[in-house]
């Protein structure tokens, strides 16, 4: 399965958000909803730039009201990785 990655410029684009919540979401100053986490949701470029996974992004954002939901979402991703094989 190949993973989608975007810019936080693009994350915020499709969501239709500004990219200063969708900061607020990954370090985790917004709970509600939940913060992102990190390796899950987004990951670190080694310059530091940070890229979102943008399959959970888009079930994150449309089961914010419900956490059970998103995380079988969760479950199911880190199944399909190659190191779960």
């Amino acid at each position: 399965m190949t993973q989608k990655f975007a810019t936080s410029a693009e994350t915020a684009q499709i969501f239709s958000i500004s990219r200063s919540t969708l900061k607020k979401w990954r370090l985790g100053l917004n709970q509600t909803p939940a913060c992102l986490q990190e390796g899950i949701h987004w990951i670190r470029l080694d310059g530091g730039d940070v890229r979102f996974n943008v399959s959970l992004m888009e079930d994150f954002y449309s089961n914010k009201s419900n956490p059970g939901a998103h995380e079988k979402a969760i479950e199911n991703y880190l199944r399909s990785l190659p190191s779960s094989q």
